[in-house]
């Protein structure tokens, strides 16, 4: 054999085996991909998850929010439980402690940072207190009610209840409206 037919079948030996590396590979990354789509299982919803807890954590591993038979509860970022809701009801807590909003089966009461109830909405209707607790302003079913800071009626409307200053004759609208003066005399009336 010559030293070019030995080069030549040295050449046709290299093609022939590089070939076969590719198809050899080929063959490898089908059958790898036929193993994995067959591994695969569509995803199972299971008809029931039980659990005594369930807790959810920040980026930093940190509980945020816990939910287990006593109720729901959420933490800030320092662990602080800022709201909680349990069977007694609702309750939102600010970032020093102090209940700021709270719902149960009588209603809805929005506290200040003096612990003071400011707006409430219950069975009997919707009012709002000042910083001092006096309620200013009221509405339920037999209408809306305006007092100053002394607590004193200055403004009624929907059922009007009122005294006639001339006469002292009392008055009950249904459907009425009126003005006080400080003194909780009427200064206007409709009807009148």
């Amino acid at each position: 054999m010559t030293d070019a037919e030995l080069s030549n079948r040295l050449e046709r030996l290299e093609r022939e085996n590089r070939w076969m590396r590719r198809v050899g590979f080929a063959v490898v990354v089908v059958a790898m991909a036929v193993a994995l789509i067959g591994a695969a299982k569509p995803e199972e919803i299971p008809e029931m998850i039980e659990a005594r807890m369930f807790r959810v954590i920040d980026e930093k591993g940190s509980p945020r929010a816990q939910m287990d038979a006593n109720g729901l509860r959420y933490a800030d970022e320092n662990g602080k439980t800022r709201a909680q809701m349990n069977a007694d009801g609702f309750v939102n807590v600010d970032e020093n402690g102090k209940t700021r909003a709270q719902m149960n089966a009588d209603g809805f009461v929005n506290v200040d940072e003096n612990g003071k109830p400011r707006a409430a909405m219950t069975a009997n209707g919707l009012s709002y207190a000042d910083e001092n607790g006096k309620t200013r302003a009221q509405m339920n079913a037999d209408g809306f009610v305006y007092a100053d800071e002394t607590g004193k009626h200055r403004a009624q409307f929907g059922v009007v209840e009122v005294v006639t200053p001339k006469t002292g004759e009392e008055s009950r609208y249904p459907a009425g409206m009126a003005l006080f003066d400080a003194n909780g005399k009427v200064i206007w009336e409709a009807p009148n």
